[in-house]
């Protein structure tokens, strides 16, 4: 036979929790963290760069006919995605 669920927080389950002793709700101290300390590597800093590669698209379609300008555009949007894709690995 299934037996009813009971719990502590459940509405049938058991009294409430006991009381935490004095000083319990502080947070434990920081741990150490896994890049304390570590420089960023420049593969990083150079594929920021590509980012950069889509500026003179962006200049061009703003003083295009509204048509290329959408090419342009649309180029521009192509470039940033594979500059963020590369960067995300």
């Amino acid at each position: 036979m299934a037996q009813r669920y009971g719990s502590t927080y459940s509405p049938d389950g058991s009294p409430k929790p006991p009381a935490k002793p004095e000083g319990a709700g502080t947070p434990p101290p920081p741990q150490h963290r896994p890049f304390d300390g570590k420089r960023p590597s420049r593969v990083g800093a150079r594929s920021n760069l590509l980012f950069y590669a889509g500026l003179p698209l962006s200049w061009k379609a703003f003083s295009a006919e509204p048509i290329v300008m959408a090419g342009y555009l649309a180029a521009l949007g192509c470039l940033v995605g594979a500059a963020f894709l590369t960067r995300e690995g």
